[in-house]
């Protein structure tokens, strides 16, 4: 799953472009394929503001797409929320660019028994 949520500046509400990935990734999550699978959600932001901002705001980033995917029936448990902050941008060259601005899913492999 390669997925990148995207959020407006300094808002860790979903916005209608992602509710409707994410209810993609429900339906992909409960597959065949994924339905025994672990995920990050991993929250980042752009530059602008301070690190330890920076942080807060990603994780909470990370909590609400992981809060939604609960909410439609996914185990909490299969999903592990942390916040980078601006870390790791998706533009390196562009810190401040909205694409940095995002939540990526990462699966984890098959969760143990």
């Amino acid at each position: 799953v390669n997925l990148n949520v995207p959020f407006d500046s300094n808002s860790s509400a979903l916005t209608a472009q992602a509710s409707a990935q994410l209810a993609q990734l429900e339906i992909a999550l409960n597959s065949a394929t994924l339905g025994k699978d672990r995920f990050m959600v991993a929250g980042h932001t752009d530059a602008k503001g301070s690190a330890p901002y920076n942080k807060q705001l990603s994780l909470r980033r990370a909590e609400a797409v992981k809060g939604y995917l609960v909410s439609k029936g996914i185990n909490a448990g299969r999903l592990d929320a942390v916040g980078y902050g601006s870390e790791h941008p998706l533009a390196p060259d562009r810190p401040e660019d909205a694409s940095n601005r995002r939540v990526e899913i990462r699966d984890l492999g098959e969760a143990r028994p």
